[in-house]
């Protein structure tokens, strides 16, 4: 199969969408993302927000693509986590909230903060979590020494840090 526009049609409450290289599909209360390159594997989430990353090959073949999904738990809050076409669920659906950060993006690989409860943490599109939400605050600020480089200002109690765009901390 090969998906080249976008596409809706709604046939008795199932509703399919289709992007360049995937079908996100809704059937009752569920949706799937359904990728052309491998329609074998689908999983259903009860919701999947979006698109946190695109990765491309040096010849504009999309490589891998990263979503924020996430399901109802038992106590009928909603978790959070990324899934991708390639690796499948690469964190676990535990995060009350994902959202992307200022910070920009390195080697398409942009860093998103986390939220469990009301501590905040940061992790990669990739996976990789840089900090399980331990931070009880978290601000986005700009230093104009450095052409205003965007940084993000961590509280923890009474201590103060600062995340750099380079993704060094102090």
């Amino acid at each position: 199969i090969q998906i080249k526009s976008y596409h809706s049609s709604n046939k008795e409450s199932d509703i399919t969408t289709s992007y360049n290289n995937y079908l996100i599909h809704k059937k009752g209360n569920k949706s799937a993302i359904i990728f052309a390159e491998n329609m074998d594997n689908i999983v259903y989430f009860d919701t999947i927000t979006s698109i946190v990353r695109s990765v491309y090959e040096a010849n504009y073949k999309l490589k891998e693509t990263v979503f924020v999904v996430g399901n109802i738990d038992k106590f009928n809050n909603i978790k959070f986590g990324l899934y991708s076409n390639v690796r499948n669920l690469i964190s676990e659906l535990i995060y009350d909230e994902i959202k992307q950060t200022i910070l920009p993006s390195h080697n398409q690989n942009s860093t998103f903060q986390t939220k469990i409860g009301s501590k905040f943490g940061f992790i990669q599109a990739d996976g990789t979590v840089h900090s399980l939400p331990k931070y009880d605050e978290v601000k986005e600020i700009y230093s104009s020494k450095n052409n205003y480089e965007k940084m993000l200002q961590t509280k923890m109690g009474n201590q103060y840090g600062l995340i750099f765009s380079n993704g060094n901390s102090n």
